[in-house]
């Protein structure tokens, strides 16, 4: 095994350690299975849930944690998104011409992700 390898999978490790498991006693039983939440998503999940609400949450960021919980992007008239998944169904307006959520949508977010049991 070459030097080179050995660095490779020290690295593929430390990034696999990256990943986290949302507590199973934080998770509604009936609403499906455990999510793997990574670094990056479980970083958007603490900005949404900080207080005071902030203004600056870019809305790419939001539909990349919707995907990554499973949930398929429906596009609807306008700007009206629906996010559909095994828990549940949200609704919202993707935010033009800006590209930050305004913080009234991030509580709206912050409840749903509440009731599907995705906490910080």
């Amino acid at each position: 095994m070459k030097s080179t390898d050995k660095i490779r999978s020290k690295k593929r490790k430390k990034h696999e350690d990256d990943r986290r498991d949302i507590p199973k006693d934080k998770l509604d039983t009936k609403m499906g299975p455990t999510w793997q939440i990574s670094t990056k998503q479980m970083k958007t999940v603490h900005r949404i849930y900080k207080e005071p609400t902030p203004n600056d949450i870019r809305w790419s960021n939001v539909v990349s944690l919707f995907r990554h919980l499973k949930f398929t992007l429906e596009q609807g008239m306008g700007s009206r998104i629906k996010f559909k998944g095994a828990a549940g169904v949200f609704g919202c307006h993707s935010p033009h011409p800006s590209k930050q959520v305004p913080p009234e949508d991030i509580r709206d977010i912050r409840n749903f992700l509440q009731k599907i049991g995705v906490t910080p």
